[in-house]
């Protein structure tokens, strides 16, 4: 039996050997055929095994010496664009070059004029749904889909954006800022940056996303006598469960469920349940927002979920016999709700951050800044403070300048995946 079990491994392993040499000789070749430069190197970075553990394997193989991991070694961190930002592109001589591996060939373009044809020539250039699926955690998407169908997506959860909602975003905005700078006051607390804005745009993001406005720790404790109250049928509450599931969510996205949840890793079980919660919690609010849209009932402003429920094709005193199918089924729906969520809370959180530390640093912008801010607003208090009036004069004064700045220093995106066929 022993003998066996071996020689099933060692043809595994074989037969693994054979299709990494057949793969990378085809993509070598590719690559020469191009006439770009071109890179080899033994892994593809954007390998879902690789992604996960790339953090073990790069310290190790930094040990080795450089003559035999140059130049090839720094296209193996899969953040490299951000880290080491041009520089490869200045050593290799050319704005646009090819690296080589058995799992695909990856360009890298740093050519502005490209940049804008690659990224606005859809049907030449499609998004590579393989690598988008791993944001399908409740659903297909806008950003997981891509021709036909994504173009019925668009259609669907574009309409939500609007006017009426930025109101609703602004008004939360002021809201919740308020509940920032009072948690700064306390002189008992330390002050993280970092996880303030964090829970800032998660709080915004989930008033304006599912109607549920959530409270800072002084406000919970003060209203409610307690923080994290747990409610019936779940075993962690609405904000820990949200904010859990996204810190965690590299984990979610890239390890699958039978592993997380049977992981000896104890944050790997946490982020399991973080999943397992806000998938209840969503499933429980879009049946809500359901039954509130099928009763004609509205909530406090058009929330991001009712607005999908409405693009959706539910309609209020609707004959179920008589009604249309859906536009987008219940799991895209959720899909669609999550992925704004996701795209719209760390990158607003560290935007912030950042653009603090920023003004932090720069004293003379800051006074530059609140020049600009007592100008507008004056004597006004916070509740006079109007959207139409005052939002298009920060755009185009001192606030849109630090954002923008901020924005080119650290950009929330720093490479933007497209294919060819």
């Amino acid at each position: 039996m022993l003998p066996f079990v071996w020689l099933a491994i060692a043809s595994l392993i074989a037969v693994y050997a054979f299709n990494y040499y057949r793969c990378f000789t085809r993509n070598l070749a590719a690559a020469r055929r191009s006439g770009l430069p071109y890179v080899v190197a033994p892994v593809y970075s954007f390998n879902r095994f690789w992604l996960v553990t790339h953090r073990l394997w790069l310290p190790l193989l930094e040990k080795l010496p450089k003559s035999w991991t140059n130049p090839w070694l720094q296209f193996l961190d899969p953040e490299w664009t951000w880290s080491k930002r041009h520089e490869p592109f200045k050593i290799i001589g050319s704005d646009i070059f090819i690296v080589c591996s058995p799992g695909r060939n990856s360009v890298f373009v740093a050519d502005p004029e490209a940049t804008v044809q690659i990224t606005t020539r859809r049907n030449d250039f499609p998004k590579p749904i393989e690598i988008y699926g791993s944001v399908d955690l409740f659903g297909k998407n806008v950003v997981s889909t891509e021709g036909s169908i994504w173009r019925h997506h668009r259609k669907v959860t574009s309409p939500p954006f609007t006017e009426k909602n930025n109101h609703l975003v602004w008004q939360e905005s002021l809201h919740q800022a308020q509940g920032l700078v009072d948690s700064f006051l306390d002189k008992d607390s330390e002050k993280d940056i970092a996880a303030a804005t964090m829970r800032l745009s998660l709080h915004v993001i989930s008033f304006a996303g599912f109607g549920r406005r959530l409270l800072w720790p002084h406000e919970e404790l003060k209203e409610n006598g307690k923080v994290g109250v747990v409610p019936e049928g779940h075993t962690m509450t609405y904000k820990d469960a949200l904010s859990t599931l996204l810190h965690n969510i590299i984990a979610v996205m890239l390890l699958p469920r039978w592993f997380l949840a049977n992981s000896p890793i104890k944050q790997n079980k946490i982020a399991y349940e973080s999943f397992i919660e806000w998938g209840k919690y969503m499933r429980e609010m879009y049946q809500d927002k359901k039954a509130e849209v099928k009763a004609g009932e509205k909530g406090e402003g058009m929330d991001l979920m009712g607005a999908l429920v409405s693009g959706a094709g539910i309609k209020a005193n609707q004959d179920p016999e008589k009604a249309d199918a859906q536009l987008l089924t219940d799991s895209e729906i959720l899909g669609n709700a999550f992925v704004f969520i996701l795209a719209g809370h760390e990158t607003t959180a560290n935007t912030l951050h950042f653009a603090m530390l920023y003004l932090a640093m720069n004293w003379s912008t800051q006074e530059m800044l609140q020049k600009d801010i007592d100008s507008i607003f004056g004597d006004r208090t916070i509740d006079q403070w109007d959207y139409e009036q005052d939002m298009p004069k920060l755009f185009g004064g001192m606030c849109g300048a630090v954002m923008n700045e901020e924005l080119r220093l650290i950009p929330p995106v720093v490479g933007i995946p497209k294919c060819t066929l």
